[in-house]
């Protein structure tokens, strides 16, 4: 008769556990992104917000030892299939295993899913849902929370050893699971999958949440000190520095300085010029953006800094057409500045 009830308490604790799965995938899912990368690895991200995804620092960085190529993002793909390829800044913690990247292209309409500002229970119901080994449709797994907080090694951008809080749990973190994010029964974001101990078994590490929301703090502080900020096509320039000083060693290192210079601005004015084009396509951003300009030039003659004000002159000039009053009055006063040799 025990082994019947037992059986029969068993039966529905795995119903309900099945069925808290459920409501937590169906509310999840569509906001986890599967990530691959430049050198052809993978790994799992998640929307924190309409445009910012949340994943870990070695999956869109680090350098290939083979290849010898800096890692970022090549392609973000989310369960409905929707593709990005670019991103516009990558925020990485200089201390913590995780990255914020912001994308570019157009904003996604998901449900914002931010860190929950509490600490885990051992023996707390979990889920992590990700795309482990690079499947293309995300997985749940579901487990326990087995430690309050663990301290996890890491190493630093020097590659100096440095630890970050989280917790251990039951839960399988398989390669590409890296970056998933993990929820309670409940739908709280309890922190970020970042990996397994080797040969161990159910050994499974977890960025704390608390970890997460100090790295957003920081973020919205611009305190660089703790954060690292790549911007789009920096990947491009630091694999022509590594080129440059793997074939010279040691040698003419201000001459790769000034070419490093030179590539930035050439990125930089590639971007822009991307930029302007897309704004132009749009009726409601180009008049945003014109609007913009003409406040910055106001703010630019008052500083009397005439190099500015030509900046926003020539963004103004591009974005609209010869026969636009702006057009019209940005060309004058472009004019002008230049017969007054500023």
């Amino acid at each position: 008769m025990k082994k019947k009830v037992f059986a029969f308490a068993l039966s529905c604790l795995n119903i309900a556990f099945a069925s808290d799965a459920n409501l937590i995938f169906n509310k999840h899912s569509e906001n986890i992104a599967l990530i691959h990368t430049k050198n052809n690895k993978s790994g799992t991200g998640f929307f924190i917000s309409s445009d910012l995804i949340l994943t870990n620092r070695h999956v869109v960085t680090g350098l290939d030892k083979i290849t010898n190529t800096w890692d970022a993002p090549k392609e973000i793909i989310k369960k409905n299939g929707q593709k990005f390829s670019r991103y516009e800044v990558m925020y990485c913690s200089k201390r913590v295993d995780i990255c914020l990247i912001s994308l570019r292209e157009g904003s996604i309409k998901t449900k914002s899913s931010w860190p929950a500002d509490r600490n885990i229970q051992v023996g707390e119901d979990l889920f992590i849902i990700g795309h482990p080994s690079g499947v293309t449709s995300p997985i749940i797994s579901p487990g326990i929370a087995s430690s309050e907080k663990v301290r996890i090694p890491w190493v630093d951008f020097k590659n100096r050893p440095t630890f970050f809080d989280g917790f251990s749990t039951t839960a399988p973190i398989s390669p590409g699971s890296s970056g998933s994010p993990v929820f309670s029964k409940n739908g709280d974001l309890l922190g970020v999958a970042v990996g397994s101990l080797e040969n161990t078994q159910n050994l499974n590490f977890v960025i704390s949440s608390n970890e997460i929301n100090l790295f957003l703090d920081k973020i919205g502080l611009q305190d660089w000190e703790s954060i690292g900020v790549l911007e789009y096509g920096s990947e491009i320039v630091l694999n022509k520095l590594t080129k440059m000083m793997l074939d010279n060693p040691g040698k003419n290192i201000e001459g790769n300085l000034r070419k490093t210079n030179d590539i930035f601005e050439k990125i930089k004015a590639e971007n822009a010029a991307q930029e302007i084009a897309r704004i132009k396509n749009s009726p409601n951003l180009k008049r945003t953006e014109v609007n913009k300009r003409f406040f910055l030039i106001g703010s630019a003659m008052k500083a009397g800094d005439f190099k500015e004000e030509r900046v926003h002159l020539q963004a103004i000039i591009a974005l609209t057409s010869e026969s636009e009053e702006d057009h019209k009055i940005a060309l004058r006063r472009l004019e002008s500045l230049k017969d007054l040799g500023q």
